[in-house]
């Protein structure tokens, strides 16, 4: 084996253990190739006065970071981990390399997280060997960063087809939306999967903010966990809205100047970026404090100039119809919709904004179809949503069936998430007022005409009229 007895790479004599066997079992492509993350490879350990300590803090950090990569992943410590191009079609999806070097009788200890096919960099992070082994530098605290930098990669991933709201939103989650109850189903069941749904959504939005603002405090002035933290927020509203609403929720305002703050001062570092620039406009339009041209152009600009148009289709289409251009904004969901994988969020996202669209232009044949293929798309997500995407004249009885199974309060929240998170954001009140009519319709006919809250009211009078 040419092992040197004063620098040994595979046995090495312990005083009182006799001969001991050090080299890592080496681990074949296959083994690892079958992994969701490898760490490896360890370099520099042959130019390290201490290998034995270099190669106990190699292994101690390949412990660490096995948690950051996520309880239900496979990961491998492979410290002779070959180069990506010697992997076949099969190869782990992340790569923790470690690397030592010594200056001056010092020696550090490099950590570098990247995906492992491109080599993209998520987390790099340079240690003293001697702070690791005095337990100055916490190797949890490691892995914590590592945990946080994964978890921001995923939202922000070059490789990813949804949009940017959507990533957000999975990054806390699980992958795809539920199917849907089998045509057994009652209606009761449906609404209760639905609020199962709603509850897992907040916590959802709780584990982002919460990590998104750590992460902020480190970094106060990081335009990009800015701009995740106010559309986090707003997300807070689409898919949770009617459970804070019902719940007494009254930060509008707050939060409105938040998203306002982070949102202005982020924009001179995002704007050239068109996958931020196009959620910056997104949100300003949402704040409704006067910035509704400058998030046109913004969003517009951001189309124009995007490579990877499949994420911001959806959006621009979104926005188009908010400020009426109906035929462009089908346009633009309807190339997202066959760019979507049925049944993803990503199809159901457009789905819902191209029936938004649809109610708003009173374009009520049109919106029955498109009603007919989110119901079949997602059974929960169609029953939930049919009393809004209905005809207000002739409202289904799905429709009348979900106002029997809710109570007053949620009734209320209905209307005012609606009102909040699509109706007002209309430039034309005529729009805005359509796309409220059938849900008003619906919930007026159960409740009496004082189940309206009032600012719907005062924004929208004669709902029921037309």
């Amino acid at each position: 084996m040419s092992d040197d007895a004063r620098q040994p790479r595979f046995i090495a004599t312990r005083y009182g253990e006799g001969y001991v066997w050090i080299a890592d079992t080496p681990l074949g492509l296959e083994q690892i190739a079958d992994a969701d993350a490898v760490v490896g490879p360890v370099r520099g350990l042959e130019l390290v006065e201490d290998k034995e300590a270099a190669k106990a803090t190699a292994h101690d950090i390949a412990g660490a970071l096995t948690g950051a990569f996520g309880a239900d992943k496979k990961v491998l410590y492979a410290p002779d981990c070959p180069p990506p191009d010697q992997f076949g079609p099969q190869a782990p999806r992340h790569a923790s390399e470690i690397s030592f070097f010594s200056d001056r009788g010092r020696t550090d200890c490099i950590v570098v997280v990247k995906e492992f096919r491109s080599g993209r960099i998520i987390f790099a992070r340079r240690m003293g060997l001697n702070r690791i082994a005095s337990g100055e530098v916490a190797l949890d605290t490691l892995s914590s960063e590592v945990e946080d930098a994964l978890w921001l990669s995923e939202v922000v991933a070059p490789s990813r087809t949804e949009a940017l709201p959507i990533a957000l939103f999975k990054a806390s989650g699980d992958g795809d939306p539920p199917a849907g109850e089998a045509e057994t189903a009652s209606n009761r069941r449906l609404l209760s999967r639905h609020n199962e749904l709603e509850a897992r959504n907040l916590s959802r939005w709780e584990a982002n903010d919460t990590r998104l603002r750590g992460l902020l405090a480190k970094s106060p002035a990081d335009p990009e966990l800015k701009l995740l933290i106010a559309l986090n927020t707003h997300s807070k509203y689409v898919t949770s809205g009617v459970k804070l609403f019902s719940a007494g929720h009254n930060t509008q305002e707050l939060d409105e100047d938040e998203i306002e703050d982070f949102v202005t001062s982020a924009l001179p570092s995002i704007r050239n970026d068109p996958e931020y620039a196009i959620v910056a406009g997104k949100l300003l339009h949402f704040v409704k404090r006067g910035y509704d041209d400058l998030a046109r152009d913004l969003c517009e600009g951001a189309y124009r100039q995007s490579l990877s148009v499949g994420r911001s289709l959806a959006i621009i289409g979104q926005m188009r119809g908010y400020f009426g251009e109906t035929d462009a904004a089908l346009q633009c969901l309807e190339q997202a919709l066959n760019l979507a994988r049925p049944g993803s969020h990503s199809h159901l996202y457009a789905l819902v904004i191209k029936c938004q669209a649809l109610s708003a232009a009173g374009l009520w044949d049109e919106l029955d179809s498109a009603r007919r293929e989110l119901a079949g798309a997602n059974r929960i997500a169609g029953f939930v949503l049919e009393p809004m995407f209905g005809h207000p004249e002739t409202p289904s009885i799905r429709s009348r069936a979900v106002s029997f199974l809710i109570s007053r309060e949620r009734a209320q929240a209905m209307l005012m998430h609606k009102y909040y998170t699509s109706a007002r954001l209309f430039r034309d009140p005529e729009q805005g007022k359509n796309s409220l009519r059938s849900l008003t319709r619906v919930l007026t006919n159960r409740f009496g005409c004082d189940v309206i809250p009032d600012e719907v009211r005062t924004k929208f009078p004669g709902l029921l009229s037309g």
